[in-house]
């Protein structure tokens, strides 16, 4: 899940990519990762866990859908967006204590 989501930052990014991981006390989670990215942002949102749906040219269209469900098979969730203080994008993920 991770590896997938860094990656993808990367590609969109050049390598310009950051990612930070909160340890969060409040109920009820206690991980919240967030990988931002500088790259052109998200375009079409309402696709982006789709399964085989890539705007990528050799791309398979998995990565994403595989990601959230591996966090909601932990009880967790991801979010993207797109950023408000830049260019790219957001991926945040939340797993429960």
């Amino acid at each position: 899940m991770f590896i997938n989501l860094l990656a993808n930052a990367v590609d969109a990014s050049l390598a310009r990519t950051r990612s930070r991981c909160v340890l969060v006390g409040n109920w009820p989670y206690l991980v919240l990762v967030t990988i931002e990215d500088r790259g052109l942002g998200i375009a079409n949102a309402e696709n982006l866990f789709v399964p085989f749906y890539t705007t990528k040219p050799s791309g398979s269209g998995v990565g994403l859908a595989l990601a959230q469900q591996i966090a909601r098979a932990h009880g967790g969730e991801i979010h993207l967006v797109n950023r408000e203080d830049g260019e790219g994008a957001r991926a945040t993920i939340r797993l429960p204590s």
